[in-house]
């Protein structure tokens, strides 16, 4: 005999010719709600007048030493910053490239 699980023994009721399903009349299947209102948009432009803007404005400008023109340091040597000329150089033939 084989096994037969619960939703095969669902289908065979739901499946047999003369099971009929019973609907009450007061039962509610589906439940449809309006809501007709009446809605007023009003908006308002307000356009806004020129005006004259004076700023006062400082220019400065930042010299910095040529970066080309370098300075050979004969000891560890970190650059302070990107203007910083000096670099570490060791006391040998590296010297002739520059």
């Amino acid at each position: 005999m084989p096994s037969v699980g619960i939703i095969e023994t669902l289908m065979g009721l739901i499946d047999q010719p003369d099971a009929q399903i019973q609907v009450d009349q007061n039962e509610i299947i589906e439940l449809l709600e309006a809501d007709n209102q009446t809605i007023d948009i009003q908006e308002a432009i307000t356009v806004a007048t020129e005006m004259q803007d004076y700023k006062t404005v400082n220019i400065s400008s930042q010299l910095r030493k040529d970066p080309f023109t370098i300075q050979w340091v004969l000891a560890p040597h970190f650059p302070t910053d990107d203007s910083d000329p000096d670099r570490e150089g060791l006391l040998d033939n590296s010297f002739r490239v520059y």
